[in-house]
């Protein structure tokens, strides 16, 4: 199995729906580090991957101790953060947003 199948699969489905993949394949060249869940969410990651597509979606890559997964993401974190958690974190935006209006209605 190559990763230009993989890529084509997870294209075909739903944003951030997670395909596992062993890691006996081995990742592609053009994938490079990027943001991935911090804290508690991250229990058992090893380290996150992308490939960014021509269109501004990427491949996002999980890396666990024996497997990865694979999704995609409208909108790459290295490229636009801001629009990447309104886009595909939605629930980390809203967060941050809440903690903001508390930060600004306390201390200004």
């Amino acid at each position: 199995m190559s990763w230009d199948r993989i890529i084509r699969f997870v294209l075909s489905l739903p944003q951030g729906v997670n395909v596992v993949v062993p890691k006996t394949i081995p990742l592609p060249e053009n994938a490079k580090p990027t943001l991935g869940e911090a804290g508690i969410l991250s229990f058992g990651r090893v380290r996150d991957w992308e490939i960014t597509l021509p269109d501004g979606k990427r491949i996002h890559i999980v890396e666990l101790g024996d497997r990865y997964l694979v999704h995609w993401d409208s909108v790459s974190p290295l490229e636009d953060p801001l629009g990447h958690l309104m886009k595909d974190s939605p629930k980390w935006y809203e967060l941050i947003k809440s903690i903001l209006t508390v930060i600004k209605n306390r201390f200004f």
